[in-house]
């Protein structure tokens, strides 16, 4: 088919011919294919051919202008002119190529011939004599055309719910799928900017699992991998939709309780917890007896920032692990 478009030669051509007779072509083909594909697919299909040939020949950017018509080739003219034969020529075939790519791509490779022949003819006045397009041609574009607009509009979506997968994986803990402590610190931001604007309470609980490290190194890694997957479920087991289980790093847990009233629903939560964890866990086929050390604080009532909140309800965990643990402390 490239050759039905055009072979340019540069010996004894000088860059105004050149320039012309790519003109000239070009207004040939928007003739023979803008009654099959319309003015403005055909204007779409050019400019992402130059999109695309400017890879190899940056200065066609300046032949990057609308198609109004098949006479509207002046920018192109220009930009080819400004070159020498030798550049005009390859930057020309290299827009073709791209072209006859794409229309074949779109339509088919024996389609885009049958459309293309009557480019052929030299005719200088640039007046395409067109061969016989049928209905069926011009039913078999319209197909070709809507089954890639639809295989685009399929790839499209794919890539959408790629990319949402993705973003959604970036926000979890690859171990428990729970949120991780990025995606933890923008609910708490927008939690408490919620209570705020409500005059309402939320609470943070911080988590730590009595003697994780002896699970680890009597029992191994991968049983105490499954202890973070078990206590993550049964954290999971005693809040509510709206509230947050996130694995905070190691061993340890932060949950976000929004709207709560008072400090005592904390620690009604806080009970069931304790509860849920004490129920055995199977690990890899051991049986283990789990305890935990938690510390609540509560917006805005012990911090009205991120910061001070989670350092505290860290410092009352560590205060309810000192006393032996499988127990809660309210920062006080």
């Amino acid at each position: 088919m490239r050759d039905r478009l055009t072979e340019v030669t540069v010996k004894g051509i000088s860059v105004a011919q050149i320039a012309d007779k790519a003109a000239l072509r070009w207004r040939r083909i928007a003739s023979a294919l803008e009654p099959v594909m319309g003015k403005r697919g055909f204007a779409a299909l050019y400019q992402r051919s130059l999109q695309l040939a400017r890879e190899e020949h940056p200065w066609l950017a300046g032949a990057q202008e609308s198609i109004l018509g098949p006479a509207d080739f002046a920018a192109l003219h220009r930009a080819l002119s400004r070159q020498t034969s030798e550049q005009a020529a390859a930057g020309h075939e290299a827009l073709l190529r791209t072209f006859d790519d794409l229309l074949a791509s779109l339509v088919g490779r024996p389609l885009a011939q049958r459309l293309l022949d009557p480019v052929g003819d030299d005719d200088p006045s640039g007046e395409v004599v067109r061969g016989e397009v049928t209905a069926a041609d011009l039913l078999e574009v319209n197909e070709h055309l809507l089954l890639t607009a639809l295989q685009a509009q399929m790839m499209a979506e794919e890539a959408l719910q790629s990319m949402g997968a993705l973003a959604q994986a970036s926000q979890r803990d690859a171990l428990t799928g729970t949120p991780n402590r990025a995606l933890l610190l923008d609910r708490l931001e927008s939690a408490m900017a919620m209570a705020r604007r409500h005059n309402t309470r939320l609470a943070l609980v911080f988590i730590d699992i009595d003697r994780f490290k002896a699970i680890n190194d009597t029992l191994g890694h991968g049983v105490g991998d499954e202890v973070l997957k078990h206590v993550a479920r049964r954290l999971q087991s005693t809040v509510r939709e709206s509230d947050t289980v996130s694995r905070y790093g190691g061993d340890e847990f932060l949950v976000l309780l929004t709207k709560i009233s008072q400090a005592a629903d904390a620690a009604l939560i806080a009970e069931k917890m304790l509860s849920a964890l004490a129920e055995t866990a199977i690990a890899n086929g051991h049986e283990l007896q789990l305890t935990a050390s938690l510390g609540i604080t509560v917006f805005p009532d012990d911090g009205e920032d991120t910061a001070t909140l989670i350092y505290r309800a860290d410092a009352a965990m560590y205060r309810a692990k000192r006393l032996g643990g499988g127990r809660f402390e309210h920062h006080r």
